[in-house]
């Protein structure tokens, strides 16, 4: 989402409370209501639960728009290891098992 795009698009919010469907579709490019259901279940995204539905409020829709940023991954070299700390498994990229079949 780009800067222009958080201040544009709290002003689309008309309504006090959003499905999770109609969430999905909020965002550009639209996304999957799984996405924002993981979002939820994350802790991301805070929702008012009752009659066994889930609203999401334009206050807590506002909050989460207003801190995503644009994901920059690091350029590293052709070569270099990835350390995956949660199992302290290094691959490299010229590893067999990194290219694909």
């Amino acid at each position: 989402m780009l800067e222009s795009e958080k201040t544009d698009t709290p002003n689309r919010l008309s309504k006090e409370a959003y499905t999770v469907a109609e969430v999905a579709k909020l965002l550009e490019p639209p996304v999957n209501p799984i996405t924002i259901y993981r979002q939820i279940y994350a802790g991301n995204i805070k929702v008012l639960n009752g009659f066994g539905r889930m609203r999401i409020p334009r206050s807590e829709l506002e909050r989460f728009f207003n801190r995503v940023s644009i994901y920059t991954p690091k350029k590293r070299k052709r070569g270099e290891a990835v350390n995956f700390s949660n199992t302290g498994e290094v691959i490299r990229e010229s590893d067999s098992s990194c290219r694909s079949k």
